[in-house]
């Protein structure tokens, strides 16, 4: 039990001769004891009175701690901020920096467990939540040696996306930047591997975005932003941070069609090429036989972005085959999955026809009616017509529409009032292709000449004919008669218009009587000339006498 003093000072007096050692069973306050022990020998004589014996200085420690503070690959960090704690959670040290080294260091520290809490990563880290801990033991046979931790790793963060198409397989080869909030670009060109995997590393705290900026050959770029946020704070290495799946997408196109009356058509038929880089079809279409709906629609899907054109094939039943090409296009980029792109409805239109009724003069008639027939294959009128209700208007228009692509024949059923028949079958077609809407078919000019001109003071029988004298010829709306034809003076002052071609038809006058004076004695409807029929009678008799005496001798 012997003490050391105010001064560390340790005395002991009336020893008699002998080995002595001394050994430390309790240090000061807050220090190591100490194991070594000191030896020393009292002689058993001594010149006078003995001298007191000095022992060397007997030194208590305290202890010390250490560690680096390093990277995840090794390099030493500077600036990390530790507080130290003793095991009843007290502070022992508010502030500890690691050095240009990463060292950190703590000396002068009493027996006891203590332990490092980071309180400040270094810029650009993730603050490390682990504890370093570790124990000053109490005792320590001479100087202890200094407590080596193991190092404490800063980790900064990592993300990683996958990329599928939209059945869920991995894509590879879609390129990425991660940019931050300010929008700044932190890394670019990271590429999806083959397990469509896209990784971000060494990211500083802070919300960041994934931002595709090329997507896989055949597939539209999805610029739908994929955020993430990177922690300031981890209990060791930090998870990897899952952005989730982005899709890249196929395009589809859609086709409508519709009649001149914006209804739908069904069974359309399309082929879709794609459009080459000089505004001209591909030689190979990517879809045939596309045939629209009962709506009107047809679509073709997983398509890679580019100009297509939708190509007609086959019109509706009934229609002309519209053969202007429908261009579409599927963007390259695309915010999340595509919207359907839908063209502009291609119109089918039926075929219209036009026949221009006038008269001799070139005056428009009204009142002239048609009917319309279709011509078989084979070049044959067919027997039922397809109109009978065809009347020219007022403009001497013979209007036909709602026609199907095919030959027709229009053949007056009636004259106007006044003029002549003719049933002349008029022969137009209606072609099954067109470039958008389809040309009015001019069938041609159908002209009714009027009825010769009579004497007002002519009565009676009619004379008109398609012969070289008219029946049944009408004057001022009555019919004349043979005897007031006969009686008439009549100058056909106009001259007759010929037929001379389909696309000129005209109801034919009777042949050109013009300079004829009709004062002088004209035959009777019927009448034969006598001195013909006397001669034919004579001949007649004579031929039956002879065969009749030739058998009376026989």
């Amino acid at each position: 039990n012997v003490s050391s003093n105010e001064e560390g000072l340790v005395s002991v007096s009336d020893l008699a001769p002998g080995e002595y050692y001394f050994q430390e069973t309790k240090a000061p306050a807050g220090y190591l004891l100490n194991s070594e022990v000191i030896s020393f020998n009292i002689p058993s004589e001594a010149e006078g009175k003995p001298a007191v014996i000095e022992l060397e200085d007997y030194k208590n420690y305290q202890g010390e701690v250490t560690f680096t503070k390093i990277d995840k690959q090794g390099q030493p960090l500077t600036g990390a901020k530790f507080a130290l704690l003793d095991e009843e959670g007290t502070i022992v040290q508010e502030e500890v920096v690691s050095n240009e080294d990463g060292k950190v260091s703590v000396e002068h520290l009493a027996p006891g467990k203590y332990l490092f809490k980071e309180t400040e990563a270094p810029a650009g880290y993730l603050l490390n939540e682990e504890e370093l801990s570790f124990e000053v033991t109490s005792v320590s046979k001479g100087q202890p040696a200094t407590i080596t931790l193991d190092s404490f790793i800063n980790y900064q963060g990592t993300a990683s996306l996958t990329k599928v198409d939209s059945e869920g397989q991995a894509l590879a080869g879609a390129e990425f930047q991660v940019v931050n909030e300010q929008s700044e670009i932190v890394i670019e060109k990271l590429v999806s591997d083959e397990e469509g995997n896209v990784v971000a590393e060494n990211l500083i705290p802070g919300n960041y975005q994934f931002i595709e900026v090329q997507s896989p050959t055949g597939y539209i770029t999805n610029s739908t932003p994929m955020p993430f946020a990177i922690v300031d704070k981890a209990q060791g290495e930090p998870a990897v941070v899952l952005s989730g799946e982005l899709v890249n997408y196929r395009g589809s196109v859609q086709i409508n069609k519709t009649n001149a009356d914006a209804e739908a058509l069904n069974n359309a038929v399309f082929d879709l090429y794609e459009m080459t880089a000089q505004g001209e079809l591909a030689s190979t279409a990517v879809a045939t036989n596309v045939t629209t709906d009962e709506q009107g629609q047809a679509q073709v899907d997983n398509l890679a972005p580019g100009m297509y054109a939708f190509v007609e094939t086959q019109a509706p039943t009934g229609y002309i085959r519209n053969t202007d090409i429908v261009k579409v296009e599927v963007k390259d980029v695309s915010e999340g999955e595509p919207t359907l792109v839908s063209s502009n409805a291609l119109i089918n239109y039926q075929g219209r026809a036009k026949l221009m009724k006038t008269d001799g003069m070139g005056n428009p008639l009204a009142g002239a009616r048609f009917s319309l027939y279709s011509v078989s294959e084979l070049g044959l009128i067919e027997p039922t017509p397809l109109r009978t209700d065809l009347v020219s208007n007022n403009a001497g228009e013979v209007l036909v529409a709602n026609l199907a692509p095919g030959n027709y024949r229009l053949i007056e059923t009636e004259a106007p009032k006044g003029f002549m028949l003719d049933d002349t079958p008029m022969p137009f077609t209606i072609s099954s292709v067109a470039s958008g809407e389809p040309e009015e078919v001019l069938i041609g000019m159908f002209k009714n000449q009027a009825v010769i001109p009579v004497n007002e003071e002519v009565k009676g029988r009619p004379m008109a004919s398609k012969k070289s004298v008219m029946d049944d010829q009408v004057v001022n709306g009555e019919m004349t008669t043979e005897d007031e034809m006969i009686s008439s003076k009549v100058i056909i002052e106009d001259s007759v218009t010929p037929l001379n071609s389909f696309t000129s038809f005209h109801n034919q006058l009777v042949p050109e009587l013009k300079g004829i004076d009709y004062t002088k004695s004209l035959p009777k409807t019927n009448e034969r000339s006598m001195n013909a029929l006397i001669v034919l009678g004579l001949g007649v008799i004579a031929i039956t006498s002879g065969v009749s005496i030739y058998r009376y001798k026989r």
